[in-house]
């Protein structure tokens, strides 16, 4: 049993290595056409140019590119079924409740239903003989 729980231990370790595959990244350069543009295009090229200085001092080796790439691919599988199935559960949990509403309301009619009809035999008892006590009647 233990040795079964190796080799699959060892199988997910190497698919986890697999996916993990990071690329370095090389140091970015400025665009060679950077005096000949215009503003707008120069202020976005320098943007670009600090963003990706920025990626090559955190992580030159590509890791945390990669682990953020792997990390939104589980985010986006994860939510895709949890964006189409949470709404059904919760339609599905909805109705359930609607359902049992109704159920407790038919109950508690039920169970006053009978107990109304005794108070109303009860009351036509007690009317018959205070008239029988009033007429004498036997």
């Amino acid at each position: 049993m233990c040795n079964q729980n190796q080799k699959w231990l060892s199988r997910m370790l190497q698919q986890i290595r697999e996916c993990f595959n990071p690329v370095p990244i090389e140091p970015p350069k400025v665009d060679p056409e950077f005096p000949e543009m215009c503003g707008l295009q120069r202020s976005a090229e320098s943007i670009r140019y600090g963003i990706l200085t920025f990626e090559y001092w955190v992580s030159a080796s590509g890791k945390l590119r990669e682990w953020v790439r792997n990390n939104m691919l589980l985010a986006s599988l994860l939510a895709v079924p949890i964006l189409i199935i949470m709404p059904l559960i919760g339609l599905m949990l909805w109705q359930l409740m609607s359902w049992i509403s109704m159920l407790t309301s038919l109950a508690g009619s039920l169970i006053l239903f009978p107990i109304l009809v005794l108070v109303a035999l009860l009351c036509v008892v007690i009317i018959i003989n205070i008239i029988k006590g009033l007429f004498g009647l036997k």
